[in-house]
Order: structure tokens, then sequence, then C-alpha cells
């Protein structure tokens, strides 16, 4: 099941754990699930791409031009304001958390390349 590229095709909309007639709480069950696969290097690749998004700018979803330009019409900041606005402030929490927030597991084909690289040594 961890293998199971169903699991990151929940949207965690929310709506089965609303439906739900015997209290399951799927999206929950789900959420676990994920954890566990990701543990094992098991992540789809646009959720990797989430987590890319999310280290290098501080948004899960990446911000064009036209959106920029439009907050700016609005009178609103370029960019809303992520814990990276802070990154260089001298105390910054951003600093003593980076390393442990973003640490994925390789892909699973990485590790399968790497194991056949240590046999064949």
């Amino acid at each position: 099941m961890l293998e199971d590229p169903d699991i990151w095709l929940c949207t965690t909309c929310y709506q089965c754990y609303e439906r739900c007639p015997r209290d399951v709480r799927p999206t929950d069950v789900i959420m676990e699930l994920r954890n566990y696969a990701t543990k094992l290097g098991n992540i789809s690749p646009n959720h990797r791409a989430v987590v890319g998004y999310l280290k290098n700018t501080g948004h899960a979803v990446p911000i064009n031009d036209a959106v920029r330009k439009q907050r700016v019409e609005l009178g609103l900041e370029e960019l809303p304001p992520t814990m990276y606005k802070f990154k260089d402030e001298k105390n910054s929490d951003l600093k003593k958390i980076e390393k442990y927030m973003f640490d994925l597991p390789p892909v699973k084909e990485e590790k399968k390349d790497k194991k056949k690289d240590e046999e064949s040594s």
C-alpha cells in the first residue's frame, strides 16, 4: 500500500471526512500513509515539487509574474509574506529548523540505483 501511487490522489478536501457515517476519518488515514510512504522515499513527483517550492521560496505554489503584478496593483506586497521574509534576521527560527524541515529521502529509483552501485563495487 505504501508504494501505491493512489495515496497521492487525495486532494485533502475533507468531503469524505464530513460524509463518513462511521467516523473513520479517511483523510487522516491517507495523511498517515503518505507520511510513512515519504519516509520510505515513495513520494509523488508533484508533492516533491511542492516541497521544493516551499524550500526555495516559502510558497507551496509558484507565483508567476502576472500574479505579482496583480498583487502590486491591488496595493499588496509583490509576494505574500512567509517565514522567508525574516530569514536574514539574527535569531531567525528558520535557520534553526531549515535543515530538518525539508529533509526528504531520495526518490525510490535513486535508492535502487545506489544499491546496484554498492553491489557492483
